[in-house]
């Protein structure tokens, strides 16, 4: 489905702005959209991944872009004035019937594949992302800040079910999230090709919760980004772990002391683009 272009924010198609005496800087978000044989509801898989990218594409500084791998192309791309661009993948993706809870079927193909389009892209920066979740426009001004940091942990985050009023700030982010890391981009830290090991690139190894501690391992500079980076949204029906607020309920006097609940306001919902979803 096509999405109305008076939904798109104007400033994602602005020129970026630069601070006096700092080089431009981009980040490259590489989501993997999971495809319509396996959506329950590809419609809203569909207007998800046109959020995020919203999200993604509205840094206040910097450069941003977007690459989604995908099946089918869950949108037009448009809109985004060459911001955004879609990856097809040329074989038969997993069925409903092959996924389990927790199964990220040919996710982890499809990232390589992304990661693989994104060196070409010569980016200073690169992160996963998932379809649905949201970013702060906080993060390309950061990073133009801080380029000898090679990499930002996500310690803090937020968790938003759908259909309710407030978020709940989270301390260890990284630990639940995979929309949790930004890595700064060298020499070998994306595959050359679709053949390239997994075991070489730390990123396609390892998960969120560890990679940051590998990295460390090999002698790199990783620090937590000093404010919430992202929003992880659950409830939705298409989360490959099925999380909801209440799932972590069996925990409850130790989240009382990890979580906040926070009411959601308009300037949160404007750092992370957290908007009505667009129409069918």
């Amino acid at each position: 489905g096509s999405i109305p272009e008076e939904e798109i924010p104007p400033r994602i198609l602005d020129t970026p702005h630069y601070p006096s005496a700092i080089l431009p800087s981009m980040i490259i978000f590489v989501i993997a959209v999971r495809s319509a044989q396996v959506a329950s509801d590809w419609s809203l898989v569909q207007r998800q991944a046109f959020r995020t990218t919203m999200s993604c594409l509205a840094q206040e500084e910097g450069e941003a872009r977007c690459i989604l791998v995908c099946h089918e192309q869950p949108f037009d791309l448009a809109p985004f004035g060459g911001k955004a661009s879609f990856l097809e993948m040329d074989y038969a993706p997993p069925t409903r019937e092959e996924l389990k809870t927790g199964d990220h079927g040919d996710k982890w193909i499809k990232l390589h594949r992304g990661f693989v389009l994104a060196r070409s892209m010569n980016p200073d920066h690169v992160m996963i992302l998932d379809e649905d979740d949201l970013v702060s426009n906080r993060l390309g001004g950061h990073l133009l800040r801080n380029p000898e940091v090679d990499g930002w942990e996500f310690r803090k985050g937020y968790v938003h079910e759908v259909g309710h009023r407030f978020l709940l700030k989270v301390d260890r982010f990284d630990a639940m999230c995979g929309s949790s890391f930004i890595a700064r981009v060298e020499e070998d830290t994306l595959p050359a090709s679709d053949g390239a090991s997994r075991e070489d690139h730390l990123l396609l190894r390892w998960g969120h919760g560890l990679i940051g501690d590998k990295m460390r391992e090999q002698g790199k500079r990783i620090e937590p980004l000093p404010f919430p980076g992202a929003i992880y949204m659950v409830g939705t029906g298409e989360n490959c772990t099925d999380h909801r607020l209440s799932s972590f309920g069996g925990r409850k006097k130790r989240l009382l002391q990890f979580w906040r609940r926070k009411r959601l306001s308009t300037r949160v919902r404007g750092e992370f683009g957290l908007t009505p979803l667009p129409r069918a």
